[in-house]
């Protein structure tokens, strides 16, 4: 009589499991595992030794510094929702290693101070950890095993995304420093660690996107504690690379109108004040903000606040040549 028990529970375990494989194997068919850290990786480790600009920052600088139109060799370990507390920990792992660096290149969002990669994007600080070996900012291990589930990463979306038959999508790594031709559309990592995306928007959907996107990233709202973290490690980013003689340049990228109108000018006044208060600091690092720039036109953008791979190849001669200019 024991044992029914134990056979009843074993039994539900046992069919749990199985229900939740099979639905585990259907996410992973509806959303393609993403390696673009892992390739990230991968190929920098093969350029490391030659690189002599190495760009950090979110998927602003990701989608937005093509290291084929830099005039040094460069590399892009940028990455989507890419935190400070993340930038500064591939430096530390990385820079020791390249011999020939010059120049630590770092993209700055009006967000920046504010943002935290654990709390928008914990699939991100799962790529991380079994990627770059990189551990989570709160230490808190368990959120990152749990996110290992396509499953339960996506559950908020995959019963309405199965229902309405949503098609997979694809993703692309290109063993190349550009794509194969002109034509091509879709998007794609490169060896360089440039994303390469071909889309552009209307005005229409410029403004629908420029709206909700702001309206969205206003919601991380600065805690005062994670502000100071944060340019702490900015800090230490900029303590490491000095340390290896290299120069610091922070950038803003190019923003739609229709992304920078909606955010209030005392939310950027605050971003600008921070910066700065850096620079006080650091007198010889360089900051550029060409957020408000008018050489960029709406079809050089892949949406209200990131740069296509037109606009990418305009941006990066832009911040070469100011990288490139005597202090």
């Amino acid at each position: 009589m024991r044992a029914m028990p134990l056979k009843t529970s074993l039994l539900f375990t046992a069919t749990f499991l199985l229900i939740y494989g099979a639905l585990e194997w259907t996410a992973r068919k509806l959303y393609p595992s993403d390696q673009d850290l892992l390739h990230q990786q991968r190929a920098f480790l093969e350029a490391k030794r030659q690189v002599r600009v190495f760009i950090l920052g979110s998927s602003h600088a990701w989608m937005g510094v093509d290291p084929k139109h830099h005039s040094r060799e460069a590399f892009n370990m940028a990455y989507g929702s890419q935190d400070l507390y993340y930038a500064s920990l591939l430096l530390d792992r990385h820079i020791e290693g390249m011999d020939r660096i010059e120049t630590v290149a770092l993209g700055l969002d009006y967000i920046s101070f504010g943002f935290d990669t654990e709390h928008i994007a914990l699939y991100i600080v799962k790529d991380y950890y079994w990627h770059a070996g990189l551990g989570p900012r709160s230490g808190n291990h368990f959120k990152t095993f749990l996110y290992t589930s396509t499953l339960w990463t996506h559950r908020a979306e995959f019963v309405p995304d199965l229902i309405k038959g949503v098609r997979p999508l694809r993703r692309y790594y290109v063993d190349a420093y550009e794509v194969p031709a002109d034509s091509w559309r879709g998007e794609a990592l490169l060896k360089s660690g440039f994303r390469h995306t071909s889309r552009s928007m209307s005005g229409d959907e410029l403004r629908v996107n420029g709206r909700s996107t702001a309206e969205f990233q206003k919601a991380f709202h600065y805690n005062r504690a994670l502000v100071v973290e944060n340019g702490e490690y900015l800090r230490r980013i900029i303590a490491r690379a000095v340390a290896k003689n290299a120069g610091v340049a922070l950038f803003t990228t190019p923003y739609t109108e229709h992304y920078r109108e909606h955010f209030p000018k005392a939310f950027r006044d605050e971003f600008y004040g921070n910066v700065q208060a850096v620079l006080k600091s650091y007198p010889t690092v360089r900051y550029y903000d060409f957020s408000d720039s008018r050489l960029f036109e709406e079809g050089d953008f892949y949406d209200a606040n990131h740069l296509n791979y037109r606009g990418a190849a305009k941006f990066t001669r832009l911040l070469d040549a100011w990288l490139s200019a005597p202090d």
